[in-house]
């Protein structure tokens, strides 16, 4: 495949046959024009197609392939950038504030931003009534908050009963999975009477903010200095900045209380560059926690499985791959799984 590559490095339209081995989620990109070759659209796995206009200009693919190939993978983690901004917007505006989920769903570019959406006014609502609750201003804040997540709940459960399209309907299942959690989190959050935001409980969990971060490099000049908004999630000591590589409409894994003592233990240990090895019998999912872990942080993840055949220059292989994916100063993959115990790292 590489050697495919460097040879058609002129042919973009031949290169890009490969996407689905270079990009987790990307089936096709849409392509046009000629001789520049500018993208259209990105199509998942799935059939989802992500239209890259929110951004001007388009992008061309011309010169060296190496060169026009990591452009590709930044036009995609901006373009998806912008259009969270938009969803985020939009979620106050169709959806009413979560009022009428199913049409700001349906409204939505992308399901992946849209689980990302959810997320985030889970994590800003919920520290809304820490907050109130802390200060004194509202002791009911948090139930309050709980009662509007079971209408929410309720209302995207109305959604998935009806007629809707495929991809929709997958879109809204793996909102209600996520949005599901949220609501457990919240109720236990009651139940242990927690009314501050460093409550352990609240630190424990992996938490999505929009915001301007200054100071936490290897972004672009904007991000870095804090002059855009980016996404970012937090999760006790461990900070990330939201990837942004396109995973398609995959379906998501129920997180359960062990998948949150997961979720610690492998972010702390990638934000400290460690490695951490969940181990147990085959087919209890470390390899699907993971990989579950890694679409949260919107980055993608690579096993590749023991066998005879692989010896030291296999793994060293394996090893160069990893550190050459940090395009943009910030690694797109975030694990290894070897044999029955997952290696999670940095990726670099």
């Amino acid at each position: 495949m590489l050697l495919d590559i460097l040879s058609n490095g002129n042919r973009p339209w031949t290169v890009l046959k490969n996407v689905n081995a270079m990009f987790q989620g990307v089936k096709e990109v849409k392509l046009s024009g000629e001789p520049a070759i500018t993208v259209e659209a990105f199509e998942s796995n799935e059939g989802e197609k992500v239209a890259m206009d929110t951004l001007k200009p388009k992008l061309k693919l011309e010169g060296k392939v190496e060169n026009y190939l990591n452009l590709l993978i930044a036009k995609m983690r901006n373009e998806f950038r912008a259009k969270l901004e938009w969803v985020l917007k939009d979620y106050d505006v169709t959806g009413k504030a979560g009022k009428d989920r199913p049409a700001w769903l349906a409204n939505s570019p992308c399901a992946q931003l849209s689980l990302v959406t959810t997320q985030y006014r889970w994590t800003m609502e919920s520290e809304i009534a820490l907050n109130k609750m802390e200060k004194g201003e509202n002791a009911k804040a948090l139930e309050e908050y709980y009662a509007f997540q079971i209408e929410m709940l309720s209302g995207m459960i109305k959604m998935v009963q009806g007629d809707l399209p495929k991809l929709l309907r997958r879109s809204a299942m793996n909102v209600i999975t996520l949005e599901a959690h949220s609501r457990d989190i919240s109720y236990k959050l009651i139940n242990e009477n927690v009314q501050s935001v460093d409550h352990f409980l609240w630190l424990g969990q992996l938490k999505t903010r929009w915001e301007k971060l200054k100071g936490h490099g290897g972004q672009t000049k904007e991000l870095d200095g804090g002059e855009q908004h980016d996404c970012v999630l937090y999760i006790c000591d461990a900070l990330f900045r939201y990837s942004f590589e396109y995973l398609g409409c995959a379906g998501r894994l129920v997180i359960t209380p062990l998948t949150d003592r997961i979720y610690i233990t492998a972010t702390q240990s990638a934000h400290l560059v460690l490695g951490c090895a969940p181990q147990g019998p085959a087919g209890t999912g470390k390899t699907e926690s993971t990989k579950d872990l890694s679409a949260q942080l919107g980055k993608a993840v690579y096993v590749f499985n023991c066998g005879p055949e692989m010896d030291y220059r296999t793994m060293g292989d394996i090893f160069k791959g990893l550190a050459s994916s940090g395009s943009w100063g910030n690694p797109r993959v975030i694990g290894l799984g070897l044999g029955s115990g997952l290696g999670l790292g940095s990726g670099s």
